[in-house]
């Protein structure tokens, strides 16, 4: 056996390349193809992790039930636009964070300042106000 591995390196030696590393080359690239097909039409909650233990078949087919609807693209965005005004809600309510930066004046601190009440605010930042 031990010859074997001897006569393998040395192989590897001549020929300019480490039989371990193309190996480890190999698989890298395998498994990155893999994210990219998945990514493409594959399972769109699976993990990286789970993308390269999966064969070629599993994940060309894992997508089969994505539901590309109108409706789930429409309750997409709306989810998408809820996000970014519980965001800018935050950055607008933060004590601690303001367009200033941590040294400057805040929303929430100038709004208090004026006499805004909190509720009143709320109202105004949602677009109801």
């Amino acid at each position: 056996m031990r010859a074997l591995v001897d006569e393998g390196n040395a192989l590897a030696a001549k020929t300019g390349m480490s039989a371990g590393a193309h190996y480890e080359t190999e698989h890298y690239l395998e498994g990155s193809f893999k994210v990219a097909t998945n990514a493409a039409v594959g399972n769109p909650y699976a993990s990286e992790d789970d993308i390269e233990k999966t064969g070629w078949r599993d994940i060309v087919t894992s997508g089969a039930s994505t539901d590309f609807s109108e409706k789930s693209f429409d309750d997409a965005l709306t989810n998408i636009g809820q996000g970014w005004k519980d965001a800018g809600h935050d950055v607008m309510t933060s004590h601690t964070l303001g367009p200033l930066g941590p040294l400057g004046p805040n929303p929430a601190d100038l709004d208090g300042a004026f006499g805004i009440p909190d509720g009143q605010q709320d109202t105004q930042q949602d677009g109801n106000g």
